[in-house]
């Protein structure tokens, strides 16, 4: 592939994921959010720049982080996951401190 065409299908792929109702957040192997959508912003309540770069955990209740390492760690090693992603809900946590219930599909 060259240069010109994966640059075209990341635009591409970046236009629909923030087309998407539902909050994205992508992350590296080492747990920095890398992207998140509007909808996420929305949810969760964070700008951008709150967020980018910054470990995962932020939006993670502390009691689940390492088990959040954990999962992230075998999966960068094996890629295995253990995690059904056709729909998932799980405990997040608000730019205002408040936990809530975040379900996606």
């Amino acid at each position: 592939m060259n240069g010109g065409t994966s640059a075209v299908t990341e635009e591409v792929a970046a236009a629909l994921i923030a087309a998407i109702p539902d909050a994205v957040v992508v992350i590296d192997e080492r747990g920095e959010v890398q992207y998140i959508n509007g909808a996420f912003g929305d949810l969760f309540g964070y700008a951008p720049e709150e967020v980018l770069g910054e470990p995962v955990t932020r939006i993670i209740p502390e009691g689940l982080w390492g088990r959040h390492e954990q999962s992230l760690e075998r999966y960068v090693e094996t890629g295995e996951r253990r995690i059904d992603w056709s729909w998932i809900e799980f405990p997040a946590l608000h730019a205002d401190g408040r936990e809530f219930l975040d379900e996606s599909e």
